[in-house]
């Protein structure tokens, strides 16, 4: 090895010292950086032990290698200038070795050393084990070196820490390592937040249900006004709302609810008295809206690094021939990113993105309900049904936005492999459509009755709406017996224990609320057959199951109450008290 000697860099005099009487005893190990791929030229300044007739010298020498690359030199210990009792120190855990029998000459992890930031010592082997790098990376089964990077785990990590004094490790070996456990962390704090913002809103939620009763009575007597869309304008309008339910990821956009006149052919009487009645639920949609929507700093840089990352596979991959197919091509260059990446996709503020988007379908339901009165309260015969046919379709916007969203959450849910979430969300979309379809059923027997009265022709008869209100029964039907199917499917337990309990879980918070659901649709078509009878538009549930859901926040109640009326629910909740 050769020894340049930087001036004025070591204390003493090395005067008498030849170079046959050197011995330069190096604490280095060639190429154990954990990827390998650290230039051989990398020149560090590192502590080494000389000995010499003048006795033992720490100097700092200018060398080529380091021990393990990376590592801060001004904590690493030598040692040569170890105590006895530093040398009785453990610091290989898998065989108990002290320092003492380590020959930290060897070119092996095994007799490789790490002093970490609190001062304690290891061998690599050690650390790597107890920092789970073969999870990190790919390991060379015949030399045990690492080869390449891998996807990390995707389960929570909790940081890696000193296994004497739990300290924290943060040796530059083991960043991939603490960085990912680091990420959980805030990620969890992210959650943590985004739940605090919901709960939040409880207390407004319970006024809003308070005042569902008054709002839908100030609905029909809100003032008319003249200046509503023409039919030509209301034509275009409609044509552009359809492209208006917001991004893949995110509720539809709060000025869909408040601009009327523009998005909806409102008159600006209308749109005042309108937006006057549902003050509080719009400034408590924009709220859930904006937790529904919120991506904090480290899910922005991992999508920005994502893009990028691909952007540089795809044109790799391009240049590869036996990869023509674009399809193979994209596969390929997603492999490569993912392993590049470092880390799994964030998922924790999932869970909280979904429940805000379930919150935000049920304040548009309650929209939707009030916006119903007004509808009723509008005559079938008026000389303007231009006005009639605005706010039906505004009705019936709120029910395919709540609809599109259901869609929206289980995607989300599924990508985060959420499968409860999933699960429920189904539910709510269950309910969604039953509200749709009752909706444009009582409409169409509306105008079926006003026909009879005054001999006009209508396409739509009591028996065809009959058979609609039947096929969409057994839709729903289907769609319960492939959401049970799906779940127990992606929860993929074994054993037979645990299949009850998921089967339970199910039928718990499912089956029983798509029953209910069920009988709504026969309650339906009992109504198109003998109009004469009294229709109620809701199904009570039991007075007992709300006394339940309701000690778990308000949030819960509206989630699970699917069938449940508002108004008849605040009623019921006067009660809970004495249930319980």
């Amino acid at each position: 090895m050769n020894v340049q000697w930087p001036v004025g860099r070591y204390v003493g005099s090395t005067t008498g010292i030849g170079s046959s009487l050197l011995k330069c005893i190096s604490r280095y190990a060639p190429d154990f950086h954990a990827m390998n791929l650290v230039p051989s030229c990398l020149s560090v300044i590192i502590p080494v032990h000389l000995v010499s007739p003048l006795g033992p010298l720490c100097l700092e020498i200018l060398l080529n290698r380091h021990e393990v690359c990376g590592e801060p030199c001004a904590i690493q210990k030598c040692v040569f200038c170890m105590s006895n009792d530093e040398m009785t120190a453990i610091v290989d855990l898998i065989l108990q070795r002290p320092i003492s029998d380590i020959d930290t000459t060897l070119d092996e992890v095994s007799e490789k050393l790490i002093t970490l930031e609190c001062g304690h010592t290891f061998t690599v082997e050690t650390l790597d084990d107890h920092c789970s790098m073969s999870e990190y990376y790919k390991i060379d089964p015949m030399t045990g070196r690492y080869i390449t990077m891998k996807a990390p785990p995707v389960k929570f990590q909790t940081p890696p820490v000193c296994p004497t004094c739990r300290g924290p490790i943060t040796s530059p070996r083991y960043g991939r390592v603490t960085k990912r456990a680091n990420l959980d962390i805030l990620e969890q704090n992210v959650a943590g937040n985004m739940s605090k913002r919901l709960e939040e809103h409880g207390p407004s939620l319970e006024a809003i249900v308070a005042g569902l009763e008054p709002s839908e009575t100030a609905a029909k007597s809100i003032a008319k006004g003249r200046d509503f869309a023409s039919e030509s304008d209301f034509a275009e309008i409609c044509e552009k709302r359809k492209e208006s339910f917001g991004n893949p990821d995110e509720p539809l956009p709060v000025n869909m609810l408040r601009e009327l006149k523009k998005h909806h052919g409102f008159s600006k009487k209308e749109e005042y008295g309108w937006k006057k009645i549902v003050k509080e639920i719009n400034r408590v949609y924009e709220l859930i809206v904006d937790v529904a929507s919120a991506r904090s700093a480290h899910v922005k840089a991992y999508e920005a690094a994502m893009t990028t990352l691909f952007k540089l596979e795809m044109e790799a991959v391009a240049l590869d021939p036996s990869k023509a197919d674009r399809k193979a091509q994209q596969e390929a260059a997603l492999e490569a990113v993912n392993v590049k990446i470092g880390q799994p996709p964030h998922k924790a503020d999932r869970k909280y993105h979904i429940e805000a988007f379930l919150l935000s379908i049920e304040l548009r339901l309650m929209l939707a309900q009030i916006a119903s009165a007004r509808v009723a309260e509008l005559p079938l015969t008026s000389n303007e049904p231009d006005r009639r046919k605005i706010w039906i379709t505004f009705v019936g916007f709120l029910y395919d936005s709540c609809i599109k969203d259901c869609a929206k959450a289980a995607s989300l849910a599924r990508s985060s492999s959420a499968f409860r979430q999933e699960t429920r969300v189904s539910m709510v979309n269950l309910r969604c459509n039953l509200e749709k379809d009752r909706f444009d059923v009582l409409e169409q027997c509306r105008k079926i009755q006003v026909s009879e009265w005054s001999g006009d022709p209508q396409l739509c008869t009591s028996e065809s709406l009959y058979e609609f209100v039947s096929g969409q029964r057994a839709a729903a039907q289907e769609a319960l017996l492939r959401a049970r199917t799906r779940y127990l499917q992606n929860r993929l337990v074994n054993p037979q224990k645990e299949i009850n309990e998921e089967t339970l879980w199910f039928k718990e918070n499912c089956t029983s609320r798509a029953g209910k659901i069920f009988t709504a649709y026969e309650d339906l078509q009992k109504y198109i057959l003998d109009p004469e009878m009294f229709y109620q538009t809701v199904l009570l549930r039991e007075k007992q199951d709300i006394a339940t859901v309701f000690g778990f926040g308000m949030q819960r109640v509206l989630y699970h109450s699917f069938i449940l009326s508002l108004t008849e629910f605040v009623q019921i909740a006067a009660d809970v008290s004495s249930i319980a």
